[in-house]
């Protein structure tokens, strides 16, 4: 360039301290040397060069101008972040900051914070005191008389305040700090913000007020994972670490407890299945959810006796002989009161009112999750299973919970049919005229809910999710009198009702949580209770589930996945063997299956599991999976294994034959066999000892071992020797088949490193090798054992074969004895000799081969004179 040029063109300049200011004055700036272009410059505009020239000059033009565009966006992005910062470290952290404390701490704490958030404020009071005053804005003079002179002017209780607030700030000058005192807004909106939203948005409000509860769980969590587990470093034993979770899993579960029982609603509902999954949660959890049952808050008596008469239409004094004030047990929609009619025998009855906030309150719930389900699918979020199918068969059905005329129909219809088909199962019968849409009166049932049995029994037993505690507890049933409750045979019960219920009826009690289910004093008796939520299946869902229940029962994978298809229910990611084991697991009981004790959560989820995605549950199902989730809870509470696809094939069968349909030969052939088998085996293996082929449950596998029971053998062996033997250090075994002592020691024979490593991935080097020499040995003291007890049986069985020998001799001779005796016996004298030598063969006959018939032999004829 010319200095010509270099004076017309822009001055090059930079920000300092927020102004703009030339860096390179004109006058200063040195002449460039002189170039071929700068001839070019000089050239005449309409010069021969003049083309040329008008290029570069063009090109530099641009290139002037998006130099300072560039300059432009840098100080302009420049300016943005240090505004943006300034504006997060005034304004985002106090709020991030109180929402924080808000969120992770205590009430106490929180309150605490708005009492320091309002100290540190004392600043505005003390301004408003002083403009009240009269006082110069917010300064406050420096000279001492004029201080002394204005806070004279003051009422007494203002000069009081200020004198306190001029003390504060010379104490704690941090207080009046204007950054502390932005934190005073947050705290406010914070405390104001719920009441507001109560009254405009109460679904935003419950939805925070979940996420609220939930997030500090969550964070607890995390931090016992990241940072206590490790902190007690890799030395420490499996009993301390089991110590430090079980102590979270207590912190974790009360927190759960006091949000369902604060949100109540439909949560209360998601808390009772939740109680019931012993297979998934730990125990704490279990503990501490069984409270949602009956726990929930009670409305108040005065109001609950204006319900009852105004629905009855009278006082409750003519109603009934004495009403109980004080209910005995609350429920999400409803709370029980004990009565006695007014009849000549006082009937004792249990009156049912329907808690007069619970359906709005419900119906908000669902709704508002319905509305989170349904965005997230339209986002493409999917959960592994299909929630807002769940969702919407919720919807429909809770509803009916609320109509107690329909509840008193179906306590006649299946409590009726239940009572008469099952023994030693009853439920209440229900008082027509004492019964409205939102009063129920029914008879009184005597028992105790087993619900507060297990959670008994669970508390007895020490609450530890370690290895060896479900027995504990089981061993721990017994009512109240103590008596031992028979865990098998109750459950057994249970699900044989259920066969009658879904098969006979096509309708079912499709909420049979702990706290509906009664257990009689005397330890066997189960009575069924709160009939209010109930499944009608149409007659085609009714003979579909029939079917998939005897290929279950036969375990026909073709025909069992076909009749899942036919429903609509969609797997996606499964192997058809897998699929199989899936359909087990949805609608059938059987607790012998490995993913039957795996969490959904587990880190150590096989990988089969964790690909599988139920796409699509058909809403009609639904309540029949959730009963079986059900059951699978109380099978855990309670140690047992009982198998519903046994116990309903014969509902099965007979609902197909009385609807008409062909019975599968396939099917016909195994209850002919079933029929045939000894008592206590069924197809597959053996039920529970006492078990009936027809009615028990609890069937194992082929070997006549459940996976169940070897795996609870497999844990007392490691236990005994010392090793991991909690669910999560054993479930891989079951993952690869290895679930007894002889199988550990024939891998380890055949080195099978792949079946190892994957069965042992939870166990430390030391305690893999340790493992591997113990088995071995077991392995070879047990073969030891077996060969002696095989060489007594051989010897037995010769001794047996020479008894046997030596018997058939004997009766050989007796009979020629007997034979010869009756030819020559001709008189009394001579007769009498052959009949005891026959009498006393047949003694040793019986002796020897244990004949019971009633069987003397033929004495000789008397003799006579013509003889």
């Amino acid at each position: 360039r010319t200095s010509k040029q270099m004076v017309k063109s822009s001055e090059m300049v930079e920000r300092r301290g927020g102004r703009w200011r030339s860096v390179l004055p004109v006058e200063s700036a040195p002449a460039p040397r002189e170039t071929a272009q700068s001839v070019l410059a000089h050239e005449a505009p309409n010069g021969p060069l003049s083309a040329v020239r008008a290029v570069p000059r063009a090109t530099k033009a641009g290139a002037r101008v998006a130099g300072a565009a560039s300059k432009a966006a840098s100080a302009a992005a420049l300016g943005a972040v240090l505004t943006v910062g300034k504006f997060s470290l005034a304004t985002v952290l106090p709020w991030t900051s109180v929402l924080v404390v808000r969120v992770f701490a205590a009430d106490g704490k929180f309150q605490a914070l708005g009492l320091l958030t309002l100290a540190c404020n004392a600043a505005r009071v003390k301004n408003i005191v002083a403009r009240v005053a009269g006082r110069s804005g917010s300064k406050r003079s420096s000279n001492s008389d004029t201080m002394v002179s204005s806070v004279a002017k003051l009422p007494a209780v203002a000069s009081a305040i200020a004198g306190a607030l001029d003390f504060a700030e010379q104490r704690a000058p941090i207080l009046f700090s204007p950054f502390v005192r932005r934190f005073g807004v947050p705290v406010a909106v914070v405390h104001i913000s719920p009441r507001v939203l109560a009254l405009v948005a109460p679904g935003v409000l419950r939805s925070l007020q979940f996420y609220g509860h939930l997030m500090p769980v969550i964070a607890g969590y995390a931090r016992c994972m990241l940072w206590d587990s490790k902190r007690l470093g890799s030395e420490v034993s499996d009993d301390a670490i089991q110590e430090l979770w079980d102590r979270r899993h207590e912190w974790g579960a009360e927190r759960i407890r006091k949000m369902i029982l604060e949100l109540g609603g439909f949560y209360l509902k998601v808390g009772q299945v939740f109680a019931t999954k012993s297979d998934l949660l730990p125990p704490q959890y279990v503990s501490a959810l069984k409270s949602v049952f009956d726990d929930c808050p009670p409305v108040d008596s005065k109001r609950v006796l204006k319900i009852v008469e105004a629905e009855l239409g009278a006082p409750v004094s003519e109603l009934f002989h004495d009403f109980d004030h004080e209910a005995l047990a609350t429920a999400t929609i409803a709370q029980v009161h004990v009565a006695h009619l007014n009849d000549p025998s006082h009937t004792k009855v249990a009156v049912k009112v329907q808690n007069p906030e619970s359906e709005a309150l419900m119906a908000m719930d669902m709704r508002n999750m319905l509305r989170v389900s349904e965005s997230m699918d339209n986002l493409g979020l999917h959960l592994p299973f299909d929630n807002t199918s769940i969702l919407r068969e919720y919807q429909t059905q809770v509803p009916l919970e609320f109509d107690f005329h329909r509840e008193a129909d179906m306590l006649k219809l299946i409590g009726g049919a239940v009572s008469s088909k099952v023994p030693d199962v009853t439920c209440p019968k229900s008082v027509d005229d004492r019964c409205t849409k939102k009063v129920l009166t029914m008879t009184f049932v005597e028992g105790e809910a087993l619900g507060d049995i297990i959670q008994r029994a669970i508390t007895a037993a020490g609450m530890s999710s370690a290895a060896g505690a479900s027995e504990k507890s089981a061993a721990a049933m017994r009512t109240k009198g103590g008596e031992l409750i028979d865990g098998h045979g109750l459950v057994s019960k249970l699900i044989e009702t259920f066969g009658v219920q879904i098969f006979t009826l096509g309708k079912f009690h499709s909420d049979p949580h702990p706290g509906n289910l009664l257990v009689a004093p005397d330890g066997k008796t189960l009575s069924i209770i709160d009939f209010g939520q109930t499944k009608v299946l149409q007659d085609r869902t009714r003979l579909g589930l029939a079917r998939l229940i005897l290929a279950l029962a036969a375990n026909r994978r073709d025909e069992a996945l076909a009749e899942v298809s036919n429903f609509g229910l969609k797997l996606t990611n499964a192997a058809p063997d897998f699929a199989l084991t899936v359909c087990y697991i949805l609608f059938d009981t059987r607790m012998d299956l490995e993913e039957a004790h795996v969490s959904p959560l587990d880190a150590d989820l096989p990988e089969d599991m964790r690909v599988v995605n139920i796409k699509t549950i058909p809403e009609e199902l639904f309540m029949l999976i959730r009963v079986v989730a059900l059951m699978r809870g109380i099978l855990v509470s309670l140690d047992t294994d009982v198998h519903a696809r046994m116990i309903w094939r014969p509902y099965a069968i007979a609902a197909l034959r009385e609807a008409g349909e062909l019975v599968p030969q396939w099917a016909l052939d195994q209850e002919e066999a079933l029929q045939r088998a000894p008592i206590g085996v069924a197809e597959g293996g053996v039920t529970e000892p006492g078990a009936g082929a027809g009615t028990g449950g609890g069937v194992a596998e082929r070997a006549g071992q459940s996976v169940y029971a070897k795996m609870k053998r497999l844990a007392k062996w490691m236990q005994e020797n010392n090793l991991p033997h909690d669910r999560k250090a054993l479930m891989p075994f079951a993952g690869v088949g290895m679930m007894s002592v002889h199988e550990i020691a024939t891998a380890v024979d055949a080195d099978e490193q792949s079946k190892l490593d994957k069965a042992f991935r939870k166990f430390s080097e030391a305690q893999r090798t340790r493992c591997f020499e113990l088995a071995t040995k077991t392995e070879a003291a047990e073969a030891a054992v077996a060969k002696a007890a095989a060489a007594s049986a051989s010897v037995a069985a010769d001794a047996k074969a020479r008894r046997e020998v030596k018997l058939t001799d004997e009766n050989t001779a007796g009979k020629e004895k007997v034979t010869a005796g009756a030819v020559m016996g001709t008189g009394g004298s001579a007769s009498e000799p052959p009949r005891k030598t026959t009498t006393s063969m047949w003694k040793k006959f019986k002796r020897y081969t244990g004949v019971t018939a009633s069987f003397k032999p033929t004495p000789s004829p008397p003799s006579s004179s013509s003889t």
